[in-house]
């Protein structure tokens, strides 16, 4: 089960520039539409060795601020692996 969270679990794109604030109460952060592409999660130990993104230490606490950006080869990589 533990694997379930160590899994890249969705892709998509974004359709347009538009960014807007929401508003939760006292939280209120900012979002994006995205166009979800039919997809299977899959585990981080199939790709970590193949993304550029998991190549550095302590790479997963970027995470943590929401949208990074990817190097294309990643991109085409996930892509590739989750909609196979």
């Amino acid at each position: 089960m533990a694997d379930n969270y160590r899994s890249f679990t969705a892709i998509g794109t974004f359709p347009d520039d538009d960014i807007w604030q929401t508003d939760e109460g006292s939280f209120r952060p900012f979002r994006r539409r995205i166009d979800y592409l039919a997809s299977k999660p899959v585990p981080l130990t199939e790709l970590r060795s193949r993304l550029a993104l998991t190549s550095a230490p302590g790479w997963g606490h970027q995470l943590r601020f929401g949208l990074i950006p990817l190097d294309a080869d990643d991109v085409k990589t996930l892509r590739g692996t989750m909609t196979s």
